[in-house]
């Protein structure tokens, strides 16, 4: 679905720009080095919604220019469904395409929104709902700069701590409002940042490859100058508000997925700027720069980051979880905390079990002799803490015929010993898995 999404956007993206600039070759380039761009290229091939939420966005949008109100705003309306960032994002395009039509349409009355606003609510009220009386609000809640504790223990510390003078004098320089203005604002500036968008990227190596940042900086220039030559209109406001949603987050200075939304205007002034820049030779120089650039991010991409990143992909779970184990008591160690979801799609178990056992006295401690953790049901052990220096010798003590057990190297078993070449007396080895730098991640051992 993220690579079908991700071409989608290219193709509405197009779309909205031959509309918007009528120009069919400015279009094609500006498409193409989207297309071409590290930022889209990475969130094309992995599982983030804002793929599909840039598709929607695109396609309201084009529609919407279409004078198609009804479509575009069913589609704006699913946009709501996808990331949290359309719920600040999403209203105010809306509301200046909503200015923009009516001044270059002079034919759009507000009898043609009767429609769409009817459209457009019944799609919301499900959402709405839900964040009134629901939890939909609850992610956001844990991320804003409102909910910040260390924005809060700032300002106690300032106007209480040994360094703090008058109490009145520090209640004006040092409250909420200005605390949240300076990290919104802090944010806001920092996501536009060549810096960021340019050279660091993401400090999440699964939403950078690090080293290249998220588009090539010899776009940059190109950039700039599209910027400087092109009058207020559609994309200046959209790379505007992009930042916006991110802003009013912890960390949103630099988190690409929520500041993914800014990519089209970014790349409407790059392929301006390419149009503007003169003279010729040097457009040439710094594109065919981009295009080393370009091959050595695929390289760097294919070839050195699949390997050097691994556990930041989860690398090893398929191989490890995917052992048969029906019929058979199987204890899994959850140390991580991040084993649970991974086990059940590889054993093919529905999520609802998890329901049943996380709301039920089934997450007591103690859910197997002394161990910390949870039971998945009669069968299906998590083990949080073995409550064991020598977790082998544990497992040994009660384990019975047939227990399959998931064990994690370091955690479980020590040093570099694979069970399959030195096996525990009385087990077998049903699978070793390796980490691509050749270390072991896990074991899979069963009681003979």
């Amino acid at each position: 679905p993220e690579v079908a999404f991700s071409l989608l956007s290219l193709y509405f993206f197009f779309l909205l720009l031959r509309l918007f600039s009528k120009d069919k070759y400015f279009s094609l380039l500006s498409t193409f080095l989207l297309g071409l761009s590290y930022w889209h290229l990475i969130y094309g091939r992995s599982a983030f919604e804002v793929s599909l939420l840039l598709t929607l966005l695109l396609s309201g949008t084009y529609f919407f220019l279409k004078n198609h109100f009804s479509l575009a705003a069913v589609l704006f309306g699913l946009t709501f469904y996808t990331y949290n960032t359309a719920n600040v994002f999403t209203p105010l395009l809306i509301l200046f395409l909503t200015f923009y039509v009516f001044k270059i349409n002079k034919n759009v009355s507000f009898s043609h929104f009767y429609k769409p606003i009817l459209a457009l609510t019944i799609f919301l009220l499900p959402i709405a709902f839900s964040v009134i009386f629901g939890h939909a609000s609850d992610r956001f809640n844990r991320i804003s700069i409102f909910n910040d504790p260390k924005i809060i223990n700032t300002i106690i510390f300032k106007r209480t701590g040994f360094s703090s003078s008058n109490s009145f004098i520090e209640s004006v320089f040092h409250n909420k409002v200005l605390s949240f203005v300076n990290s919104f604002t802090s944010n806001y500036i920092t996501s536009l940042s060549p810096s960021f968008l340019f050279v660091s990227g993401d400090p999440n190596p699964r939403q950078t490859v690090p080293g290249f940042g998220l588009i090539s900086f010899f776009l940059l220039p190109f950039l700039i100058i599209g910027i400087l030559s092109s009058k207020f209109n559609l994309f200046t406001f959209w790379l505007l508000i992009s930042p916006i949603p991110s802003a009013l987050t912890t960390d949103g200075a630099t988190h690409a997925t929520r500041l993914f939304l800014i990519l089209p205007a970014l790349f409407y002034f790059i392929a301006k700027g390419i149009f503007t820049l003169k003279p010729k030779f040097l457009t040439t120089i710094l594109l065919l720069l981009f295009s080393f650039h370009f091959f050595s991010f695929l390289h760097e991409y294919f070839v050195h980051y699949p390997k050097e990143y691994f556990l930041q992909w989860n690398y090893g779970y398929d191989q490890l979880y995917s052992i048969p184990t029906s019929n058979h008591r199987v204890f899994v160690d959850d140390s991580n905390f991040n084993a649970t979801l991974p086990f059940l799609f590889y054993q093919h178990i529905s999520p609802l079990l998890v329901h049943t056992a996380v709301f039920s006295d089934q997450t007591f401690p103690n859910i197997f002799n002394k161990f910390d953790g949870f039971r998945l049901s009669q069968s299906v052990f998590f083990i949080n803490d073995w409550h064991s220096s020598q977790p082998l010798d544990e497992i040994s003590s009660f384990a019975q015929s047939g227990d399959i057990f998931f064990l994690l190297q370091l955690k479980d078993i020590p040093g570099d010993w694979d069970l399959s070449l030195h096996p525990i007396p009385g087990f077998s080895t049903l699978k070793t898995v390796y980490f691509p730098n050749h270390t072991i991640f896990g074991q899979v051992i069963q009681k003979q």
